[in-house]
């Protein structure tokens, strides 16, 4: 079996691993992490705690199907073409030279970045092909060299273009691979008829002696910064408020402020802890200083303080919050729908109309949007319209006691029989607001 299609093979079998071992949600979108669970590289797990395995099993890890689908598709190709120029034994010291060191400069880079995937060996693939076909032009057909920085040039441009749709593109990784790849591959040349074998002997050591001093230098320079620290920390506050155990989250969000006083994200997400700890003076101040911070966390903080503003029954800062999350987002169906919440407590029901709208021309198939523009025309009177929305609410999402609620408060000011919804309602339970309709 040829290199390529053992690397290939274990990339895959690690992948079905992880899934297998995690969740279903690691086939498309793994946590952060779940991915350093299974061996992915970050300065605060590879450098300040040690784990310099990382820096290879990290190559071997994917955040999800379409990013190992591109990578193997890639790799197929090009690591067959490089492994044959080189041979099979200098293929593979290229392959996790360039692994290994693109996972050393995303750290030096983006130390806080969860660092995943083969990409940064592959690029060096393509690196070792420009430094044989420059270095061994006769070996190649006329041009070959030229088409080759073509599709390096594309691939430079498509990752820098791609970083802007994802900010977790690990551009580092990939440009660090590049160029290490390139000097592997004029370190690894196969040898000429006359070469001497010592040199080529040599070659594999002194690539080693550079990664373990790369790694040095990186465990100097980053191994006791706050920042790095924090970040082990906050992942595992991160992962308990996405399991809902905010009491659990909260000490160690503290610890993540008390490392890193700056981290308007923390701030956040202890807000959002607060808020369901029913912590509300708490979770508004934290929102402040998290803006205060870094005004681009606005997209989470202002839907988080909105909600603090409902629970305190402060529709009118609800409604202002929830205005500027719209200008910020305006796609995002939910922040209309929550808007128009707020909106029908203080009475502005033509508005909150328009806002439920929009919500659904955004997602049709939110229950709750259907929900809440029905608690709009019940207020107005049109229960017709009501039921009519109701009916489509719970069709979407049958177990929810609010929809049940107000379809019994729908039927009742209408005098038809209720005592169906009333039962589901009771059997699901919801507690309704204090300006509901009764």
């Amino acid at each position: 079996m040829s290199a390529v299609r053992a690397i290939v093979g274990l990339n895959i079998a690690c992948f079905l691993a992880m899934v297998c071992g995690s969740s279903l949600k690691s086939l498309l979108i793994p946590s952060s992490l779940t991915l350093l669970n299974w061996g992915a590289s970050s300065a605060s797990e590879t450098i300040a705690a040690g784990q310099f395995w990382r820096l290879a099993t990290s190559c071997f890890v994917h955040a999800g199907l379409l990013h190992l689908a591109i990578n193997m598709f890639v790799l197929r190709d090009i690591g067959r073409e490089c492994e044959t120029a080189f041979g099979s034994f200098r293929f593979c010291i290229i392959y996790f030279f360039s692994a290994i060191g693109g996972a050393i400069t995303s750290i030096f880079i983006n130390p806080l970045l969860v660092s995943a995937g083969a990409s940064g060996a592959i690029f060096g693939t393509f690196g070792a092909m420009l430094a044989i076909v420059w270095r061994r032009p006769a070996n190649f057909e006329k041009g070959y060299l030229l088409l080759h920085g073509k599709i390096v040039l594309a691939l430079i441009l498509y990752s820098i273009i791609f970083s802007f749709i994802d900010k977790n593109t690990d551009n580092a990784a990939h440009f660090g691979g590049l160029i290490l790849g390139f000097i592997a591959g004029l370190c690894t040349l196969p040898p000429k008829e006359n070469s001497k074998p010592a040199l080529q002997l040599a070659a594999p050591i002194l690539l080693l002696l550079a990664l373990s001093g790369a790694y040095t230098v990186a465990h100097e320079i980053l191994a006791a910064r706050p920042d790095v620290l924090a970040e082990i920390d906050y992942r595992k506050a991160v992962q308990l408020l996405n399991d809902k155990k905010y009491g659990e989250a909260l000490p160690l969000l503290d610890a993540t402020l008390a490392k890193s006083p700056d981290n308007a994200n923390a701030y956040c997400d202890r807000a959002r802890a607060y808020l369901e700890l029913k912590d509300f003076d708490k979770a508004i101040a934290d929102c402040n200083i998290a803006l205060e911070k870094d005004p681009k966390s606005g997209k989470e903080t202002y839907a988080i303080r909105a909600a603090v503003f409902q629970k305190k029954s402060d529709y009118t800062s609800a409604v202002a919050d929830l205005t500027k999350l719209v200008e910020l987002m305006p796609n995002d169906a939910m922040a209309f729908n929550n808007r128009a919440w707020s909106e029908e407590a203080e009475g502005e029901l033509e508005q909150a109309l328009k806002d439920c709208n929009e919500s659904i021309r955004l997602k049709r198939d939110s229950a709750t949007t259907y929900d809440t523009r029905a608690v709009a025309y019940i207020l107005l009177k049109r229960f017709s319209d009501a039921k009519q929305d109701l009916a489509i609410a719970i069709k979407l999402k049958p177990t929810d006691g609010a929809f049940y609620y107000h379809r019994m408060i729908a039927k009742k000011l209408s005098g038809e029989p209720f005592d169906d919804d009333k039962k589901m309602f009771e059997s699901n339970s919801y507690t309704p607001e204090s300006w509901e309709p009764k």
